[in-house]
């Protein structure tokens, strides 16, 4: 792996875990409760690059605190328009075929996924006020200041007035004390913001967890 240390954790020794510098052998069914743990330790104790955080993942996006739900943009700005996605999504028509999956610069979504998932929301540290943004706008291409931490009360003279929101990584910081799947997603399904679906590793059969 070039000097880059490699640790395996897996339910059974692998091809994989021959390759790696340490291997921990762990219970079947137990890899999520783990990977939970381990989330919960990186929020709690800020062991991540908060500037990538910022700039790469999903978790300064806003989420409704009563069922964990993604905040889009349309919910709370009045007559929102969709951002036209220039940087990194390819949008196409409902019926129509993008390019084949070798030709994919990045995520390809149809005009009625465009409209359906909408765009985002962030807190922005130094206006304290909720920003909408759009999937272009990861890496390099994003340069705004959003809040990680916090809970937020939605300001009077915008639309939504239904409950209080937070950032993604104050939502799983709660729910990966209790072991629930909200840290689990933000940490490992929606890591990049480029892409649109995210799914759990513990749902996908065979799956491990390696640490570099």
């Amino acid at each position: 792996m070039k000097g880059t240390k490699v640790i395996v954790i897996a339910a059974e020794y692998s091809a994989t875990a021959s390759k790696a510098d340490e291997v921990l052998i762990v219970r079947s069914g137990t890899t999520s409760a783990l990977v939970l743990g381990i989330a919960q330790v990186l929020i709690s104790d800020n062991l991540y690059d908060a500037d990538y955080v910022r700039a790469n993942t999903d978790l300064p996006l806003l989420v409704w605190m009563d069922n964990g739900e993604m905040l889009r943009a349309g919910d709370v700005f009045k007559d929102y328009q969709l951002a036209k996605l220039e940087n990194n999504t390819l949008v196409v028509p409902t019926d129509g075929k993008g390019p084949s999956v070798h030709q994919q610069q990045g995520p390809v979504l149809s005009e009625k996924q465009r409209a359906e998932w909408g765009d985002f929301v962030y807190w922005d540290a130094g206006e304290n006020n909720p920003v909408a943004m759009n999937r272009d706008q990861i890496g390099s291409h994003f340069s705004g200041n959003p809040r990680l931490t916090g809970e937020f009360a939605i300001p009077p003279w915008l639309p939504a007035k239904r409950c209080n929101v937070a950032p993604c990584s104050t939502s799983s910081k709660k729910c990966s004390i209790d072991l629930g799947p909200g840290g689990f997603h933000s940490w490992f399904g929606l890591l990049d913001r480029g892409q649109s679906i995210a799914y759990p590793i513990y749902g996908r059969h065979g799956a491990q967890l390696i640490l570099q």
